[in-house]
């Protein structure tokens, strides 16, 4: 059981949350749902670091914070005064205070029973890849927005091997075009449409689908 701490970063003035394997966070718009994910993203990652490196003065710096946090994942604007998360495992713990740059690390027993998964984070902006038909070609900033458009192409050439797959029991399936390079969704197993000329819903919710079924069955 994971259990993350938050204070005061953008709209949220204290979290204290538990982690389980599947976690479901409800909440009206601009309330801080993304910030708690992004957050729990990189802790997430950051305990994989550690535990590989067993490096924590190497890994837990404030270096790694401004680039793999505030900056990957776009929360520059989000830090104010009292700002802080803490991030609990069975390997290890650690927090970080924004205001004194503060950093606590401690390991626990669990610290050789780590078991290695994948971190990523699906961008709310994931229909780029229907608005953006050469989003492949776009030279973008390393950030979130990058490294979900990475996951993307190992998810498509992963879904190749499935010619198309339903998608949510909908009539509808996806299936990726190698020779255009294109994604497509074909709607009652009819003629396929190119996802960029597809309902705004469909648009954010296919890359979702087909991410979560990549991380599922791809690893």
């Amino acid at each position: 059981m994971r259990h993350l701490t938050i204070k005061n970063i953008g709209p949220l003035s204290s979290v204290d949350i538990s982690l389980s394997r599947i976690n479901l966070i409800i909440g009206p718009q601009s309330t801080g749902k993304s910030c708690i994910l992004k957050i729990a993203s990189f802790c997430a990652w950051l305990e994989e670091h550690l535990e590989f490196s067993q490096n924590p003065d190497g890994e837990f710096t404030d270096t790694v914070i401004d680039n793999k946090l505030i900056n990957f994942y776009r929360l520059k604007d989000f830090i104010k005064e009292g700002s802080y998360f803490e991030y609990r495992a069975d390997a290890l713990r650690f927090s970080y205070s924004f205001d004194d740059k503060r950093k606590d690390f401690e390991w626990k027993e669990g610290r050789w029973e780590y078991r290695r998964r994948k971190t990523a984070y699906i961008i709310a902006e994931r229909n780029i890849v229907a608005a953006v038909p050469n989003w492949f070609e776009v030279n973008f900033e390393n950030d979130c927005l990058k490294a979900f458009l990475a996951d993307w192409q190992n998810a498509r050439n992963f879904m190749k091997g499935f010619g198309s797959i339903d998608v949510l029991e909908q009539n509808i399936a996806y299936q990726y075009d190698e020779v255009k390079q294109e994604d497509q969704i074909v709607i009652n197993k009819g003629q396929a449409l190119n996802l960029r000329n597809a309902s705004s819903g469909l648009q954010s919710v296919v890359p979702l689908f087909i991410q979560l079924f990549y991380f599922s069955y791809g690893f």
